[in-house]
């Protein structure tokens, strides 16, 4: 399943069903049921592999496929005005990724007090997933770390997502080149709601955030 798909089925899925909120709930709250299973599906097929690539492919599908079945959950919370609570709901977020990774000492996240529309709101959760598990991946596991998410406006009232960590970096050349870190998709994702996409990398350690209006 590629981000393109799993963005296009976020974008259907945040947009409010008509002016029947019950009803709309009523389907989010189903369609979050169905991720859950899917995604326990998925994770059974992967044990049964040696592992590898084709292992941690599969996984990477199923943390994609849990970020949007917790959306799903906190659309069931939206008002009329089809705006969702980002504290909350990166709050929940946070601790998904926790339980995925095994990374209660390794992950912190904060957000400022605010809503924002369902569709950008399902864009967030999916370019916090892929940042957070490029650094797990590649910078806080193998030896260690932590991983901050921010998310806040700032004087420009723009909003700000950033994730960072204290890992080695992105290696020579991932900025530039089409390779395996999730950076592409996330450019993708940042042009959905306008951002302004900037990546910071250093030995002591990879910053990217997201300015959006």
């Amino acid at each position: 399943m590629s981000g393109q798909v799993i963005q296009e089925l976020a974008d259907a899925r945040a947009r409010p069903l008509g002016d029947d909120h019950t009803m709309a709930r009523e389907a989010y709250h189903r369609v979050s049921n169905h991720l859950q299973i899917l995604a326990s599906l998925i994770n059974l097929e992967a044990r049964q592999l040696p592992g590898g690539e084709a292992t941690e492919a599969l996984l990477g599908v199923r943390r994609r496929i849990l970020a949007i079945a917790r959306l799903q959950s906190e659309l069931q919370r939206i008002g009329d005005e089809g705006m969702i609570d980002v504290a909350a709901l990166l709050d929940r977020l946070n601790d998904d990724l926790r339980l995925c990774f095994d990374a209660d000492d390794r992950l912190e996240v904060s957000a400022e007090a605010g809503y924002l529309p369902a569709d950008t709101a399902a864009t967030l959760v999916l370019i916090i997933n892929e940042l957070v598990t490029n650094s797990l991946k590649y910078a806080v596991l193998p030896e260690g770390g932590r991983i901050r998410v921010r998310l806040g406006r700032q004087e420009d009232d723009l909003w700000r997502l950033s994730v960072s960590d204290d890992g080695p970096g992105f290696p020579e050349g991932a900025l530039s080149r089409r390779s395996d870190h999730g950076l592409d998709l996330v450019r993708r994702l940042a042009g959905k709601i306008r951002g302004a996409l900037d990546v910071q990398t250093a030995g002591h350690g990879a910053a990217v955030s997201v300015s959006f209006p």
